[in-house]
């Protein structure tokens, strides 16, 4: 999969805008935000839609585990995603689409924004725009992955 540097006025939602440069205003040290110090804005609704993701290593391939999904993000995927890696939660094809996204986010310790256009349960289209920004405990590595999930159709 290849990635493009692109100008944050591609992303279209407000929100979305909001959460990056937050995060740009949080790295102004040159390190990856501290995640203790990440606390989404409950007036604006972000909670509902995030869903952390903690970075777990085996056999040197990054896993995500979700530590919390917001109910939107659970109504996006049909169910309760909290303590499960998300390639159980989400469909085959879908997560072995994801994986090279969530990859490239923890790789380059930079925020991947993509859409995807789906279908919801009744086959009418959906598009998803998804925003994931990378966050560490104090060192360089990626340790979660804070992904913003907004869907409309």
């Amino acid at each position: 999969m290849q990635f493009q540097r692109a100008h944050v006025s591609t992303v279209r939602s407000i929100r979305h805008v909001s959460l990056i440069r937050d995060w740009h205003r949080s790295r102004s040290s040159g390190e990856l935000p501290k995640f203790a110090d990440f606390i989404p804005d409950e007036r604006s609704g972000d909670a509902t839609e995030l869903l952390i993701s903690e970075v777990v290593y085996r056999d040197d391939k990054p896993r995500y585990r979700c530590r919390s999904a917001g109910e939107r993000v659970e109504q996006i995927y049909g169910h309760s995603m909290t303590s499960r890696f998300l390639h159980e939660c989400l469909d085959p094809a879908m997560a072995k689409a994801a994986q090279p996204i969530w990859d490239g986010c923890v790789a380059n310790g930079l925020p991947v924004y993509s859409i995807l256009p789906l279908a919801d349960r009744d086959g009418r289209p959906v598009t998803v725009e998804q925003l994931f920004l990378p966050y560490g405990r104090g060192a360089a590595d990626v340790d979660f992955v804070v992904a913003a999930l907004h869907a409309w159709s």
